[in-house]
């Protein structure tokens, strides 16, 4: 596969024990588990005896023992229904000089281990790229073969085109039908007044979501020298400058609004993770892991 290779297969494999969870309509997804009387495959715990429980639950034993009558409870597994929405739009083109992936690249092999960890634990995943419109779309599965679909998915796709998110992810999650959670990777080259609405509408639509943002750091730092000219990577349009008048103010700028972003997340219970151009997508992925399973364990 383009964008899972083995290496990143048995790096991945260690995370196993610290898988994504998120939280399902009908209980905890995933490696979470769901306590019902007599049912699933694991025993969790006993309880006293009401009237109206099934009979064929109560454990005899504990009744010799103990003279009460006690139910049996087991632990049943949800799978989960994840969608990875992904920015395809031009901006996430972009490659500085000092990192090794553009946006886009760096992106999909993230979305990769996502799906790769989600599938290890029996979870549903899948894809849909946008921009201005549906780039792609594969429906969410548990196989090898789901992930071969996503890996030719992206593997056909360049990034082109605006996307709103504002306007973008509606079309986007329209078709995403039984959606447990969402996962979004962008950019975010957007106003943050549209983005704190854009992460509320992937909230309300799922029970569980989560942001990476993907940035490049020149974008962050403008380290450029000399007369520069800068271009729209969405618009087309040119500005010529001299990049050191203005590092100051831009960088002010660039914090506040990761700042908002994040901010917006926290308000609309979005997981927040930043993930940079110039770092491994695993790192992204290990961070992610180890935040998700202690905050929704």
């Amino acid at each position: 596969m383009k964008y899972l290779s083995p290496l990143t297969v048995a790096r991945l494999r260690r995370l196993r024990k610290r898988m994504l969870r998120f939280r399902s309509p009908h209980g905890l997804a995933g490696p979470h588990r769901s306590r019902l009387a007599g049912l699933g495959q694991e025993f969790s715990q006993h309880r006293q005896y009401n009237d109206g429980d099934d009979i064929r639950f109560v454990d005899w034993k504990a009744f010799a023992r103990r003279d009460r009558l006690y139910i049996k409870e087991f632990e049943e597994e949800k799978s989960l229904r994840v969608w990875i929405l992904l920015d395809a739009s031009a901006s996430m083109g972009f490659r500085g000089s000092a990192a090794p992936l553009s946006k886009w690249e760096h992106s999909c092999r993230i979305a990769m281990g996502l799906a790769y960890l989600l599938s290890l634990q029996g979870d549903y995943c899948g894809l849909c790229a946008f921009s201005e419109g549906v780039r792609a779309r594969t429906e969410p599965a548990a196989t090898l073969s789901s992930l071969t679909a996503i890996d030719e998915a992206l593997a056909s796709l360049s990034p082109s085109g605006r996307a709103s998110l504002p306007d973008a992810l509606p079309l986007a999650m329209s078709g995403c039908e039984r959606a447990g959670a969402f996962i979004l990777l962008s950019d975010l080259l957007d106003e943050s007044e549209n983005f704190a609405a854009a992460a509320a509408s992937i909230k309300r639509r799922g029970s569980g979501a989560a942001l990476f943002h993907v940035a490049d750091r020149e974008e962050i730092e403008l380290p450029y020298s000399g007369r520069t000219l800068f271009s729209e990577l969405e618009g087309g349009s040119t500005f010529e400058c001299e990049p050191e008048t203005l590092r100051g103010e831009y960088a002010s700028i660039m914090k506040e609004r990761l700042h908002l972003c994040q901010s917006a997340c926290h308000a609309s219970s979005v997981a927040y993770f930043p993930t940079f151009t110039d770092l491994p997508p695993e790192s992204a992925l290990e961070n992610a892991v180890g935040v998700l399973s202690g905050r929704l364990a």
